[in-house]
């Protein structure tokens, strides 16, 4: 569970990008069923989010921040909107091997 991965590749952490703050922070995140908080993530992990298989995948970067609008600090993903593929199921609309999301 909780993403098993080899060394080499980046977590796959499901995201609700719908659940996030104004700093474009989102904090519901689960790797596998399993909330992230209990799959020992890293500070500064960097991670692919997604939401639907078939809409699209990010890079983004894991922190444990306070959040506001929970009142309390959580982790939380911080997606790098540059790095942004359209997918279609698992595979990219145009891979690349210079692409990490199309790596993962």
């Amino acid at each position: 569970m909780c993403g098993g991965r080899s060394k080499r590749q980046l977590r796959k952490v499901f995201c609700d990008f719908n659940e996030g703050d104004k700093f474009d922070r989102f904090f519901v995140l689960f790797v596998d069923g399993v909330p992230l908080r209990d799959c020992e993530p890293s500070n500064g992990e960097h991670v692919v989010l997604y939401q639907d298989d078939d809409d699209f995948k990010v890079l983004g970067i894991l922190s444990f921040e306070p959040i506001e609008v929970l009142g309390r600090t959580e982790w939380i993903a911080t997606p790098d909107w540059d790095t942004l593929v359209r997918t279609l199921g698992e595979e990219p609309l145009s891979p690349s091997t210079a692409d990490p999301l199309a790596l993962s």
